[in-house]
């Protein structure tokens, strides 16, 4: 018959053998085999596979596709054959064909097409090892029969490590790291020179995925081991450096139980009329505002502001409301950032609604508003998103120093004319601003913090 060019979707002639294969490993293809006549018109034929993938993943020589690995048993044209000899998909005198990879790890089919009339075929071989770059026997008048095997699962071979990737990563851990490499097994486990990873996900054999632990600054070595104890080191294969400290613009855990007058003015509130006769003061380690005033009509606030104005680009600034005013009250607990009664953006507390709020050119719009709860939004944050150039609302429940902890209430375009970034003054008050028949009681702040990461 003619020599067919590709493979048949439907070969009306072939045979099929099953075998088992690891899931990326490369493997070589070899068969023995003898042309009819020793003549080179009947010395090739195409094989594919159920599952066969190339280095990269993608789908190769699948069975029920025209697309096919040939194997010519002659090794160049005019090289000649005799008698039995071991070819593999390669053209060419010391020319090694492409190698094999499969899907899935597990039970695999093989088919055989024919190409050319009058090719016997003995043996077949995919090996992992043994004959990845060797051939099993000669190519011409070869005697070498191999015992036969149903291809059982491969010898395990030891992990190697080629990548890890991002490094640098903080001392602090939890950086999400790739580490490439070949033979990994599932169950491997990962170190990082004496200290185990954390949510160690082995891809597949060539991919791991951890979460790094912490570690002093420095090169460290990273180990992977599989399961049977065979392990791959990459000699300083991971950087863990310090991460940047934060530049504290103002800070105070009014913990000392005296106003710190470099840090604060009292009695000098800038959004808004102050009346000293609300008590402010320092005690049992917090900020204590009122007790506030009830029956009085008219405004009564009072608290402190920054004594001095400052750089807020790119930072953040929170504090803790440890204790809000009575919610069946109008009186207010406020925390407001700007430059004067006009222009300022704020979170505050009144009547039991939690407030985000911004007033620009003395026009006040409610950002956004929501039912107070004391444990939810015992944390308020203001920042601005330098890469968005936003103001951005935030409450968090508890440790407001841990990643995740925040949840965005509000953001809008920073105002920048109206609240110039280069000068803005911090205020915590507290008070009331009509008369109140119920005692609205004692505002309570802690552990204000202004931070440019």
């Amino acid at each position: 018959m003619p020599k067919i060019t590709a493979p048949s979707v439907n070969p009306p002639h072939y045979f099929e053998m099953t075998f088992t294969a690891e899931a990326g490993r490369p493997y070589r293809l070899w068969i023995r085999g003898k042309a009819q006549d020793d003549f080179w018109g009947n010395d090739s034929v195409w094989v594919q596979f159920s599952d066969s993938v190339n280095s990269s993943g993608a789908a190769v020589f699948r069975t029920g596709t025209t697309s096919g690995t040939e194997i010519n048993l002659e090794d160049c044209s005019g090289c000649g054959l005799s008698g039995w000899g071991w070819q593999d998909n390669g053209w060419g005198v010391g020319v090694l064909g492409p190698q094999l990879f499969f899907q899935s790890t597990g039970t695999h089919t093989i088919r055989v097409q024919g190409r050319e009339d009058g090719i016997s075929i003995d043996q077949i071989v995919l090996s992992p090892s043994t004959y990845l770059f060797t051939s099993p026997g000669a190519l011409k008048n070869d005697n070498t029969v191999l015992p036969a095997s149903g291809g059982g699962t491969p010898q395990p071979q030891p992990p190697t490590i080629t990548s890890v990737f991002p490094s640098p990563g903080s001392t602090a851990g939890g950086t999400s790291v790739t580490i490439t490499g070949t033979n990994f097994a599932s169950g491997a486990t990962v170190k990082f020179d004496t200290t185990a990873a954390t949510s160690v996900t082995v891809v597949s054999s060539t991919s791991i995925t951890v979460i790094t632990p912490p570690h002093a600054a420095g090169l460290v070595n990273v180990v992977v081991t599989n399961p049977d104890g065979q392990s791959a080191t990459l000699t300083n294969g991971f950087t863990y450096t310090a991460p940047a400290q934060p530049f504290i613009i103002l800070e105070d855990d009014f913990n000392d139980n005296s106003l710190n007058f470099a840090k604060w003015s009292a009695n000098n509130l800038f959004s808004g009329f102050t009346d000293t006769a609300v008590q402010t003061l320092e005690t049992t380690g917090r900020l204590q505002i009122g007790a506030l005033f009830s029956g009085q009509s008219g405004s009564h606030y009072n608290g402190l502001r920054s004594t001095a104005a400052y750089n807020f680009s790119g930072a953040y600034s929170y504090v803790e409301l440890v204790q809000g005013p009575t919610a069946s009250t109008t009186a207010d607990a406020m925390f407001t950032i700007g430059q004067d009664p006009q222009n300022y953006y704020r979170i505050y507390v009144e009547q039991g609604v939690l407030i985000c709020q911004a007033k620009i050119g003395g026009s006040k719009r409610n950002l956004f508003t929501a039912a107070y709860s004391s444990s939810v939004h015992h944390w308020w944050r203001m920042r601005h998103d330098q890469s968005t150039g936003r103001v951005v609302f935030e409450t968090a429940s508890d440790n407001p120093d841990l990643a995740g902890s925040w949840v965005i209430r509000y953001s809008e375009p920073w105002d920048t004319s109206a609240v110039p970034l280069s000068s803005v003054i911090f205020e915590l008050k507290a008070g009331t601003w009509q008369a109140e028949s119920i005692a609205p009681g004692t505002v309570v702040f802690d552990n204000f913090r202004a931070v440019r990461p």
